[in-house]
């Protein structure tokens, strides 16, 4: 049975609270060597255990079958009872899964659109003396000023031909991860609590110019009720955003490079000196500082701009399973002003325009530096502006900060993105929003830009050109 709720219902809020507890206590995250070392790691213990003697076949039995969980077996025929057969088996595994990871390195490194992905791990082994070394040492590139983009293709090279070893690789992937969860325990205990009274200072000049349609005290508690973490930013999703609201799991991400260049920021590094305290994460001082005035506010438009996804309004759905005691799965239909439909989303691009334009004006960015969504705000603005009457910013934002009420009458219900939608009906014409939503989906964001901007043109044309 599915049934649409308000985001304010007690299971609703109760399941976000659930979910934000587990963000707190770092369920489920890692650096993206985790994902290999925690399945390399749990082998060694059973390997050890194994190894130690003293244990019976149901353990034996227990170890191969879990292997199951990391894909299908392909091994010839051993004996399940013998703790011998058993250790050989899982140190092939241990090899397979370690060679996984460079192959998934390698494919990083060698696609344009992930490749920063690569320089990411790799500057982050670079930053500590022993494994510039051994690298430079294995790809024969003379120590010196870091040329990731060259390092890493040299990598690549050195693994296609055999010869980088697997003990260097290795201590690559821990450095990745141990220096993921300093950076993580840093951001948690530093980082975050400034983030969150830096974004209260600007939202209550925001609130005051009515620009937040909210007061203070609600917006402290939206934020206090949602999960934040450090993700690894080899995590492809965050190439270029550097931050993720996922509603699901009622979490902010933001990846660690981003917070990287805000410690680096000399009003910081002065307070700090974050490079003298954590060397072999953030690298020497003297090499590895990124250039930041200290206006610099990168970090906290990232912060911002989620914070504004997340603050959206929403409808949600529960699906409830009959005569069962399991609690409801929600499914989110709206989120701001993007709709999620069973087989396409629909209006991301407004949603991500509308977001990025409220974090410019909240944060003063008048300049536009920080926005990441340029050609969105773009779009949203000439969305305004190009019609047959323009469309005043308050209707965008009032459908946009809309959530569904099923206490409300019918049709009262979503009122404001209904009255935006009839606003874009009189601008242009019926359901264009609907076509220019599937121009942009066919052919990209500048040919939704280039409908908007010429539309006195197009609609001349004897057909319609979306």
């Amino acid at each position: 049975m599915f049934e649409k709720i308000s985001p304010k219902s007690d299971e609703y809020t109760t399941q976000q609270e659930t979910e934000k507890l587990l963000v707190d206590e770092g369920v489920g995250q890692g650096s993206w060597s985790d994902r290999f070392l925690a399945v390399i790691k749990e082998r060694e213990v059973a390997i050890k255990n194994l190894e130690d003697g003293g244990l019976d076949a149901g353990y034996l039995d227990f170890v191969v079958r879990r292997e199951k969980r990391y894909g299908k077996l392909q091994e010839p025929i051993f004996d399940h009872t013998n703790s011998e057969e058993v250790v050989a088996f899982l140190k092939r595994r241990n090899e397979e899964t370690l060679q996984f990871s460079v192959d998934r390195f390698i494919d990083l490194a060698k696609n344009q659109e992930t490749v920063k992905s690569a320089h990411f791990i790799i500057s982050g082994a670079m930053a500590s003396p022993e494994l510039r070394r051994q690298i430079y040492g294995t790809v024969h590139q003379p120590e010196g000023l870091p040329n990731y983009k060259k390092t890493v293709s040299l990598i690549a090279e050195s693994f296609d031909r055999g010869e980088f070893p697997m003990e260097t690789w290795r201590a690559i992937l821990e450095h990745n991860s141990k220096t993921f969860w300093e950076k993580t325990k840093i951001f948690k205990e530093k980082v975050l609590p400034e983030l969150k009274l830096k974004l209260l200072e600007f939202a209550r000049v925001a609130i005051a110019e009515g620009i937040l349609p909210l007061s203070e005290e609600d917006l402290r508690k939206a934020i206090d009720a949602t999960g934040f973490a450090l993700t690894d930013p080899t995590d492809a999703t965050l190439e270029k955003m550097g931050g993720k609201y996922d509603v699901r799991y009622n979490v902010i991400f933001l990846a660690s490079h981003a917070v990287d260049s805000y410690l680096r920021a000399p009003n910081y590094r002065e307070e700090i000196s974050f490079q003298d305290k954590f060397p072999d994460i953030f690298g020497p001082a003297s090499k590895s500082i990124t250039k930041l005035s200290e206006s610099d506010t990168a970090l906290v438009d990232i912060f911002c701009h989620e914070v504004i996804h997340m603050i959206s309004g929403k409808t949600i759905v529960a699906e409830r399973q009959d005569l069962s005691d399991n609690d409801p799965l929600f499914e989110h239909k709206k989120i701001g002003v993007r709709h999620v439909g069973k087989e396409v989303s629909r209006f991301r691009w407004l949603n991500e325009g509308i977001t990025d334009y409220l974090t410019a004006k909240i944060m003063k960015d008048d300049s536009r530096k920080h926005v990441a969504y340029k050609k969105e705000v773009e779009l949203f603005e000439l969305l305004m502006i190009k019609g047959k009457v323009q469309i005043p910013l308050g209707s965008f934002t009032d459908a946009f900060f809309e959530s569904f009420d099923p206490n409300q009458p019918k049709e009262q219900q979503l009122q404001h993105w209904k009255k935006l939608r009839a606003k874009l009906a009189e601008a242009y014409d019926h359901d264009f929003i609907v076509g220019l939503d599937r121009k942009i989906q066919e052919g990209g964001i500048d040919k939704g830009i280039d409908l908007v901007k010429n539309y006195e043109l197009y609609k001349m044309l004897p057909w319609k050109p979306y």
